[in-house]
């Protein structure tokens, strides 16, 4: 027979091992997910860059990328009137 101090001890001490348990396997599913959007993400970029990755000269990414041209002229213009006289 147990007295009922040793089941309070094993009750508590089961009690921490069961919750560090349950928290153990939340940090592990957490990890997991985290890693496979990461591993995601890096499928991503890699898929992006692999046909670009051999174009040594900025003309040749140009190019690559469908003739791209930066224009001239801004794309729009932000006016702002800082006169005294705008109240």
């Amino acid at each position: 027979m147990t007295s009922e101090d040793d089941r309070v001890v094993w009750g508590t001490l089961i009690s921490v091992a069961a919750g560090l348990l349950v928290w153990t396997c939340m940090l592990v599913y957490d990890i997991k997910q985290d890693v496979k959007h990461i591993k995601k993400t890096l499928n991503d970029i890699e898929e992006t860059l692999t046909p670009i990755e051999h174009i040594d000269d900025t003309a040749g990414l140009i190019r690559h990328m469908g003739e791209t041209r930066v224009p001239d002229e801004p794309i729009f213009i932000i006016e702002t009137n800082i006169s005294s006289d705008a109240d």
